[in-house]
């Protein structure tokens, strides 16, 4: 079940089918989501009525992927259903999470190609983030949004980077920790395109040891960044 407007009244489930949430919109609703199910329910990428983090995950019962989720009411076409704004999404640590990709790469994967917020918390990436499109990623500040990894990045070319910027894109990166504790970090971020990093501290980033924390072009722009 997606892209569909629920005004009114609660979406119940009881099946074992965990996914089937996503891309609506929940609008003056008493009990929006009730997941009665086993297991996790893929409610990702919709609008809620509201887009406080406190504020959506107050919407739902039971163990419910709410994250990311639209920042924006708007719908973008006029056919039928909802056809969500994904240029601002809103991801939150405290959402459970569904499947294998994890929480930042589901974000970029979903994004329309403009601003990812990342609420205060800890986001682990499981894989390598690769940013195809322009994106701004803000945290809610470096002593509160820390993002850490469950892999090591390679040691040659485009897998050094544990986020890869391909060549075009612009990828602004502010307000966050980037913590390689317990990894092997080739390159922080590996940037071929364009960019900026501010308020964003590095540390632990390191290959037996190494680095650099960023390899990028000469234009990518700076401001407030330590690495440790």
């Amino acid at each position: 079940m997606g892209s569909l407007r629920f005004r009114g009244r609660c979406l119940q489930r009881e099946s074992a089918r965990r996914r089937g949430g996503e891309r609506n919109s929940f609008t003056n609703i008493t009990n929006y989501l009730d997941w009665q199910g086993s297991g996790t329910l893929d409610a990702s990428a919709n609008w809620w009525d509201t887009n406080t983090a406190t504020g959506v995950a107050a919407k739902k019962n039971g163990s419910v992927d709410y994250t990311p989720w639209l920042h924006k009411a708007d719908d973008t076409s006029g056919d039928p259903g909802f056809q969500g704004d994904y240029s601002i999404l809103d991801v939150d640590d405290d959402s459970p999470q569904t499947g294998l990709v994890d929480r930042i790469r589901e974000a970029v994967a979903l994004s329309s190609g403009s601003t990812i917020n990342l609420m205060a918390g800890t986001y682990t990436n499981s894989a390598q983030v690769v940013i195809g499109k322009d994106i701004a990623m803000v945290g809610a500040g470096s002593g509160s949004t820390t993002i850490n990894k469950s892999f090591d990045t390679g040691a040659s070319g485009d897998a050094r980077g544990w986020f890869l910027v391909d060549a075009g894109f612009d990828f602004d990166l502010s307000g966050v920790t980037m913590d390689g504790s317990g990894k092997l970090v080739f390159q922080g971020i590996r940037n071929k395109g364009e960019g900026s990093v501010d308020d964003v501290v590095f540390t632990n980033i390191q290959y037996q040891p190494s680095g650099p924390h960023i390899t990028a072009s000469p234009s990518l722009r700076w401001a407030r960044v330590p690495c440790t």
